[in-house]
C-alpha cells in the first residue's frame, strides 16, 4: 500500500483552467455611461459572476455585453486596455474599452486582438485510454515497476532464548 501511495503523491497535476471556454464579459452600470467597467472571464454562469461582483457594490451592476471565449483570450484583452487600467480588471471608459465591447458584441474580439483560431489540432490523436487498475492489483503493478535491489535482503539476527535463571541461595 505505501507503494502505491508514494506513486500517488508523486504525480504533478498540471495547472489547467477549470472551464477553458466560457464567457468575457463586461459589467458596469448600465446607467452611468462615467462609472468604470469589470472586464473579466467567466466559464460558469454570467450572471451567478455578476452576483458575486455585485456583493461589493453599493449600485446596480449589469453585464454591458459579453461573448464567448477561451481563457487565454482575457489576459490579451486586459494586455489590449493596459492604459486604461484603474485596479484588478477593473477599466475607465475609453476609446479601446468602447471598441473592445463592440468586438464582443459582433463576437469577433480574436480578430480584433490579432488571434488567430487553429485550423488543425496540434497534437496527434491520444492514445487509448488504459485500464487502471485498483486495490492490491494496483500495489503489486506498482512493486513490480520499482527496480529490484542486488543487496542482500535485511533479515533482524535470531533471537536468543531467554531462560530464567534460578535464584541464587
Amino acid at each position: 500500500m505505501l507503494a502505491a501511495y508514494d506513486e500517488t503523491r508523486k504525480r504533478v497535476k498540471r495547472r489547467r483552467h477549470r472551464y477553458p471556454n466560457g464567457h468575457i464579459y463586461f459589467i458596469s452600470r448600465p446607467d452611468d455611461l462615467s462609472y468604470p467597467v469589470k472586464v473579466g472571464y467567466s466559464g460558469a454562469s454570467l450572471y451567478m459572476r455578476l452576483a458575486n461582483v455585485q456583493v461589493g457594490c453599493p449600485y446596480r451592476l449589469a453585464v454591458i455585453e459579453s461573448c464567448p471565449a477561451h481563457h487565454s483570450l482575457e489576459l490579451r484583452l486586459h494586455l489590449h486596455l493596459a492604459e486604461s487600467r484603474m485596479i484588478g480588471e477593473w477599466f475607465a471608459r475609453s476609446p479601446a474599452l468602447a471598441a473592445a465591447m463592440r468586438a464582443a458584441a459582433a463576437e469577433e474580439l480574436d480578430t480584433l486582438l490579432g488571434v488567430r483560431p487553429i485550423e488543425a489540432p496540434i497534437a496527434a490523436s491520444p492514445p487509448p485510454a488504459k485500464k487502471r487498475l485498483r486495490g492490491s492489483a494496483r500495489v503489486l503493478e506498482v512493486a513490480s515497476a520499482r527496480p529490484v535491489s542486488t543487496q542482500k535482503p535485511y533479515s533482524p539476527p535470531a533471537m536468543k532464548a531467554k531462560t530464567k535463571k534460578a535464584p541464587e541461595a
